[in-house]
């Protein structure tokens, strides 16, 4: 099956998260600026003192923690989409690494919910997509009016 040879009929991405990361990035770098700042402009009766380097290195320490520990958090998060193509659905979304691709010959029933979408497929498998962090409105509604076109196209299918 090669991909280049389908067609792709509609894509949303979320970039909520990419732009959280961009956010948490700046910030840490300020505070990191802050810090250097601060270090740099202390006089030597403040260097001297074990208090002012606890100071320090403590707000220091803290926002880089963080920067880093979040960055990481938020990694797998980015570039989520969904895709639907002539022959398959190829999604990534939250906590996901790699994305997806479902057959659409292979689905039996599509749920959509508030937040997640439930697709099983004829054998046995379910997939559970969480559409969370998609927060546009008009996303949502895209989404859910494709996969309401896709099951109603699907009924048919079988009626016929």
């Amino acid at each position: 099956m090669d991909i280049s040879n389908k067609k792709t009929i509609d894509r949303i991405e979320s970039r909520k998260i990419d732009k959280t990361r961009k956010v948490i990035l700046y910030c840490g770098i300020g505070m990191i600026l802050l810090s250097t700042n601060k270090l740099f402009s202390a006089t030597a009766s403040q260097i001297t003192g074990i208090g002012w380097w606890f100071d320090t290195i403590l707000v220091t320490a803290i926002p880089i923690y963080f920067l880093l520990k979040n960055q990481r958090q938020l990694l797998n998060r980015t570039g989520q989409f969904i895709e639907w193509n002539t022959e398959s659905i190829i999604f990534k979304l939250k906590n996901e690494t790699a994305p997806t691709t479902i057959r659409i010959d292979q689905i039996d029933t599509v749920e959509i919910h508030l937040d997640i979408i439930e697709i099983s497929g004829n054998t046995n498998q379910k997939y559970i997509l969480d559409i969370s962090d998609f927060d546009r409105y008009e996303d949502r509604l895209k989404i859910k009016s494709n996969f309401e076109i896709y099951t109603h196209q699907k009924s048919l299918t079988t009626i016929n």
